[in-house]
């Protein structure tokens, strides 16, 4: 039976373990998204896995030599209990390729909830009940809050859930 399997790569071999694995005639499925990465004083957009280190590869174990995925050249294992893999629910698959745009990358909303000088509240994290001014996203998408701390005024990098809009 047909099932979709999760393989753990080696540090930025995604991109490689999929050719290889492609290559020996398996079905292979790597999310993947657009970010902006800032190097030497230039933004630029670049396509990146949505999973880092993690690929799917859609095998029946009982009918393919599923085994040669271990040994492929980018694959660290396959991720399972023992030297059984397992599988990975379809609607997980299927739902990542719904948000696909036509150039096969997740459609992420990238839009911010806040717009710059709103006040927000932390909810969670070390800062919890602290109130700062949304600043903006950074290129991880996380929320960068402005703080009167100590006196100063600090600026503050933190997951987008740790925040809310505060009354």
């Amino acid at each position: 039976m047909f099932q979709w399997y999760a393989v753990n790569t080696h540090p930025n071999a995604e991109f490689k373990a999929d050719a290889h694995l492609s290559r020996q005639g398996f079905e292979t499925y790597l999310p993947q998204f657009s970010k902006s990465r800032r190097h030497a004083r230039k933004v630029e957009t670049v396509v990146a896995p949505f999973f880092p280190q993690y690929l799917f590869v859609g095998v029946d174990i009982y009918k393919s030599c599923w085994r040669a995925i271990k040994s492929t050249y980018g694959v660290r294992q396959l991720v399972g209990q023992g030297e059984t893999p397992l599988p990975v629910p379809s609607t997980i698959i299927e739902d990542l390729r719904a948000f696909e745009n036509d150039k096969g990358l997740l459609n992420l909303d990238q839009k911010p909830r806040y717009q710059n000088g709103d006040s927000v509240e932390f909810v969670a994290g070390p800062l919890l009940a602290h109130a700062g001014v949304f600043c903006g996203l950074d290129s991880d998408q996380r929320i960068i809050v402005l703080l009167n701390l100590m006196g100063r005024q600090i600026k503050i990098k933190a997951p987008q859930e740790f925040v809310c809009a505060s009354s």
